[in-house]
């Protein structure tokens, strides 16, 4: 027998038991707890990958240890790649896709027809029943259209009834931000908005932004070293009104900062190429990433 080989094996089994050690009282604390989790069309833009494996992954093993999951994405690449086919040159502004009516049918099809089933087939063959709806089912996502976006537009109201009644059946409700327009038409409206307005109305115990850095720098030029680790919403509405961050991240930020307001008592940015970055910010002592907290809680 090799000792060595015998030794590794020792060591490798001891590491992962000290990992199920430190993440025991964690699971225990968020067993029976809600957490909308957003994805973004960039981690499952190749359902083959390891970051669409990964969070598949994350996502069954959540749901498995007790946690209320709901699941919103976006599909931005898709959407893109949709309209290049259709030589439709899209358009944005702000960080806004314009969305005309034209545009609004190749949103509606890439978000409902091939990123919503496949998130959900993903999910469902790890052995977690989930269930795709669009934010028009149930009316449960209403919205505005912004005045010179087209079909783009903000969340006005959220009904969260069709959302609940899934979690208490114990399935996991995969949610397009695809709203129903306050005039009767459809809205094309920000996952990570979405993501927040939803973690609000359903009283969530954490809102989880993926995006594609490890969170939150105050200086994009030495990211390393301007992590931030924690943040509370005042601080934050200070540093987006202060017109240093990158503008990628400002409807990341507003969505975090809003459900946090409205009275999510976590916003967690994490970045979505980590490996299982979910379960390490729910499930370790240090978590990952860049919190945002209320005002008066303990940053400890």
């Amino acid at each position: 027998m090799d000792t060595t080989s015998s030794l590794t094996r020792r060591e490798h089994a001891q590491f992962k038991a000290n990992i199920l050690a430190e993440a025991l009282p964690w699971m225990t604390t968020w067993a029976g707890r809600t957490v909308v989790l957003k994805i973004g069309g960039n981690a499952i833009a190749d359902a083959n990958s390891q970051v669409a494996i990964n969070m598949a992954e994350d996502v069954a093993m959540l749901h498995t240890l007790g946690i209320r999951l709901v699941v919103v994405h976006g599909g931005g690449p898709q959407i893109s790649a949709l309209a290049d086919q259709f030589n439709y040159k899209p358009q944005f502004a702000d960080g806004m896709r314009v969305t005309d009516d034209e545009m609004m049918t190749i949103v509606q099809t890439a978000m409902c027809g091939q990123v919503n089933p496949m998130i959900v087939r993903l999910v469902a063959d790890r052995g977690v029943r989930a269930v795709g709806l669009a934010g028009t089912d149930a009316n449960c996502l209403t919205a505005h259209p912004r005045p010179g976006f087209g079909r783009a537009g903000d969340i006005t109201a959220v009904d969260p009834t069709v959302i609940t009644t899934l979690l208490d059946a114990n399935i996991v409700p995969v949610i397009a931000p695809i709203s129903r327009g306050d005039d009767g038409g459809l809205v094309n409206v920000n996952a990570d908005a979405a993501a927040g307005a939803i973690a609000a109305a359903i009283r969530a115990d954490k809102v989880i932004v993926l995006t594609n850095i490890e969170g939150l720098y105050t200086d994009f030029g030495t990211p390393k070293a301007s992590l931030v680790n924690t943040i509370s919403t005042s601080e934050l509405h200070t540093l987006i009104q202060s017109g240093t961050v990158e503008q990628g991240m400002i409807p990341k930020l507003n969505a975090l900062h809003d459900a946090v307001v409205a009275g999510v008592p976590q916003g967690h940015m994490l970045d979505g190429r980590e490996s299982h970055a979910v379960l390490l910010e729910i499930f370790t002592d240090d978590g990952i990433g860049t919190m945002v907290l209320p005002d008066d809680a303990s940053k400890e």
